[in-house]
């Protein structure tokens, strides 16, 4: 994606390591919220250690469905959304799309990273479908409620 980064307000979720929204922010993300339960002290190192400052980034330390509904609180919204959960949880998958839905927090593309085929809710679509590393990467955007009523009636 590289340069279509520039700018935007990214949702790392699952975040792991950091890898992905730390390279969002090197292609010239203007802020990454990082949400992991686990690894947040290897976040935090990896940040410090590229001399990123507090403006470009936000670290919450949650589970994903509690950070989502947090961020909805504050009415938040980002450009680009981007998930990868852990493969043996998947109905958790299924619930986040479904939240992220309903707390209107994705303005732009949502990214989810899967091993093999999911559950989604009938609001998304795939737009994109690419294998990296073995893994599916899937292009989702949620389908505005008409279009969804008229999916539902096929």
């Amino acid at each position: 994606m590289g340069s279509e980064l520039k700018g935007m307000r990214i949702l790392d979720l699952c975040s792991g390591s950091g890898g992905v929204g730390i390279e969002a922010l090197s292609c010239g993300a203007r802020h990454v919220v990082f949400v992991e339960l686990e690894h947040v002290a290897v976040i935090q190192k990896n940040l410090d250690s590229l001399g990123l400052t507090k403006e470009h980034f936000s670290l919450l330390s949650m589970c994903a469905l509690r950070a989502v509904s947090f961020l909805a609180s504050k009415r938040d919204c980002f450009d680009l959304i981007y998930i990868d959960p852990p493969y043996f949880k998947k109905r958790l998958i299924f619930r986040l799309l479904n939240a992220i839905r309903r707390g209107n927090l994705a303005r732009g593309m949502v990214i989810l990273e899967t091993e093999k085929d999911c559950l989604l809710p009938e609001s998304v679509v795939v737009v994109k479908e690419k294998t990296v590393r073995g893994n599916k990467l899937l292009f989702l955007k949620f389908l505005e409620e008409e279009q969804e009523e008229e999916q539902g009636e096929k």
